[in-house]
């Protein structure tokens, strides 16, 4: 498909976090800024987001011509969708475009606007799945129900996008017969490479290790916390910043007061500005992300984001091998995998801090892996392939 510059593009999206920057839906609404005439962009809320309102911001030529903001109602997850479908419905209409492409991310948001491809207002639209589980919900009919939307979204789509292959052989080992299922292509989530300012290398802390993301207990940031009474008899200096928010938040602050490891530890919070955080990445020496290997975490076939932000911040990775991205690291030498052991995750950081020219390599070889994770042309080569 070539991208011309009259075409008209519809976004919709979930998000517990809303932002305007940053992967996966952000990243594919600024691309299209940059590229089409009009554009319109749908925010919708999971229950459990912070905001609890539907978006819509309509551009055309780069400019904003239409905002509008619905307040979400109160009630059971399954009214909220309805309303959402709605509200979807309403603002499409309201828009009053014909769409020569919409990119729906995740099932709910392409159920939102699919009656739209059958009265031909959208003349393709693409299915994007950013995170995917096989067992998304403790409640068996609620995953039931889950995966029959995601089987018919994967059906009626002109084409499925999946961040990483795993997406695609969860489903046929769910059952899912691909034949019968629309084309798909594997779209991995990154980053805008020219938005991202680059630390000098002199100007990095080397006793400053982050981790930046959701604090949630299947995300790892506990073992990060365990393993710093062994760093601090290398490094009595070293700082573990956390930039982030989540469920877990709090039991991490006990831990870290528990443990007397509060001096050595700076609790961020969530970091609204995307430039930043990445200013905060990019001055750290080591970023963390020690994935728990549970099987039925998002992570196991998610597209992890944050350790594409930190390689093209130039910083090197230690991870858990549960990510698909831990082979790539492996190879490259950008960082070093590791087990879901504190003792591991203590070796693998000394053995990145232990001299500077060890340093430098991890950096340099950090920021050529990243050049496999930029937005535009893993973009420009998804839309050639449809």
């Amino acid at each position: 498909m070539i991208l011309t510059k009259k075409f008209k593009a519809l976004v919709i999206t979930h998000f517990v976090i809303r932002t305007n920057q940053g992967p996966a839906a952000p990243a594919i609404f600024r691309y299209f800024l940059n590229r089409a005439e009009k554009v319109v962009y749908i925010e919708l809320p999971f229950p459990h987001a912070k905001i609890q309102s539907i978006f819509l911001r309509v551009y055309v030529n780069n400019k904003v011509r239409l905002s509008k903001e619905v307040p979400n109602i109160r009630g059971p997850e399954w009214l909220q969708f309805l309303f959402h479908i709605l509200v979807s419905f309403y603002f499409v209409i309201l828009s009053r475009s014909r769409f020569d492409i919409a990119i729906a991310c995740e099932n709910l948001s392409f159920i939102s606007i699919y009656l739209f491809r059958i009265l031909g207002i959208i003349r393709i639209i693409i299915y994007y799945t950013i995170d995917y589980s096989e067992n998304r919900y403790p409640n068996k009919i609620l995953n039931s129900i889950y995966k029959a939307i995601d089987y018919l979204s994967c059906k009626l789509s002109d084409r499925n996008w999946v961040v990483t292959k795993q997406q695609i052989d969860s489903r046929k080992k769910k059952g899912f017969e691909l034949n019968k299922l629309s084309p798909f292509s594997i779209v991995p989530i990154g980053y805008d490479k020219q938005e991202i300012r680059l630390t000098p290398i002199k100007d990095i802390d080397p006793n400053r290790i982050i981790f930046a993301g959701g604090l949630l207990e299947n995300s790892g940031p506990q073992l990060a916390i365990l393993a710093l009474p062994y760093l601090i008899e290398r490094f009595p200096k070293i700082k573990l910043i956390i930039a982030g928010t989540g469920n877990y938040e709090k039991k991490l602050q006990n831990m870290a007061k528990s443990n007397k490891l509060l001096k050595h530890i700076q609790f961020l919070g969530y970091v609204e500005n995307y430039y930043n955080l990445v200013r905060i990445i990019s001055k750290s020496s080591i970023g963390l992300a020690p994935y728990v290997p549970n099987p039925n975490s998002l992570s196991f076939n998610s597209d992890p984001s944050k350790l594409k932000l930190y390689l093209m911040c130039g910083v090197p990775v230690v991870t858990t091998k549960v990510t698909t991205l831990a082979p790539y690291i492996k190879k490259y030498g950008a960082g070093e995998i590791v087990d879901y052991n504190e003792k591991q995750l203590a070796l693998a950081i000394t053995k990145i801090l232990e001299n500077k020219y060890t340093y430098r390599g991890y950096r340099e070889r950090a920021l050529l892996l990243s050049n496999k994770y930029d937005i535009n042309k893993i973009l420009d080569h998804a839309f050639k392939n449809i």
